[in-house]
């Protein structure tokens, strides 16, 4: 069974959990239950109780070094408190810095079979009037972010899956150094940015030893929420 989590209550949130919709009509598609806490669904009493009974954990949502959160901010999971929900599970947080601490205390602590996360703020392109279903940058870092969690449903390990979202992202760049775009070379920068902060925790063939894909985090100034990009009225979003 496939927990699918989305919470959607800010900018942000719309974007992503609508990313997250291809994982979930994948996972029906090739026959995998679903159970899909969407919005006020996304709660910690429901990931509890569904948590149980699931092989997949595939969630968005802002996060942090130690904590992965649904809808308004209620904490799901925390490194050092209830790792163990994850026992045995494939998990995905398409979540902000969890990849620089929690997806690792999953792993390791919390048994999961295999974890994947973002090591920094997963970072993109958004344009006014803000609708993920239309934005054309937007849509861009969208199919990274689901691209992810495709993969490991079709049974990739969470090693491949890792390697081949880089090469993924590597193709979505390729496709924008070609685009005469007054945006293109933001869009560029910041999937370099993304598919650099992907991290995957698992167990490689019979040795069983843990790996880590990732990059040494590069340090950078962050730009304002509202930073005007290209003057064409884009902002950049993190979640």
């Amino acid at each position: 069974m496939l927990l699918s989590i989305r919470p959607d209550y800010d900018i942000a949130t719309r974007y992503s959990q609508h990313w997250l919709l291809p994982v979930v009509k994948e996972a029906r598609r090739i026959g995998i239950e679903v159970v899909d806490l969407y919005g006020k669904n996304a709660n910690r009493r429901n990931f509890d109780y569904y948590s149980k009974g699931a092989k997949f954990i595939v969630g968005t949502g802002h996060g942090s070094e130690t904590t992965y959160t649904g809808q308004n901010k209620e904490i799901l999971l925390e490194a050092g408190v209830n790792e163990r929900v994850v026992s045995g599970k494939d998990v995905y947080l398409f979540s902000c810095l969890t990849g620089a601490g929690l997806i690792p205390s999953l792993y390791f602590s919390g048994n999961a079979r295999q974890a994947i996360g973002f090591s920094e703020e997963y970072t993109w392109l958004a344009v006014p009037p803000y609708d993920p279903s239309q934005d054309k940058y937007g849509s861009t870092f969208g199919d990274l972010a689901a691209y992810i969690g495709i993969k490991l449903l079709h049974g990739k390990s969470a090693r491949d899956t890792a390697m081949l979202a880089k090469a993924r992202a590597d193709e979505l760049i390729s496709y924008w150094k070609k685009q005469d775009d007054p945006a293109a070379d933001e869009v560029i920068k910041w999937l370099i940015h993304d598919r650099d902060a992907i991290v995957a925790y698992g167990k490689s063939g019979s040795v069983e030893t843990p790996y880590s894909i990732s990059v040494a985090p590069k340090p950078f100034v962050f730009p304002p929420l509202a930073a005007i990009v290209a003057g064409i009225g884009t902002i950049l979003m993190f979640c």
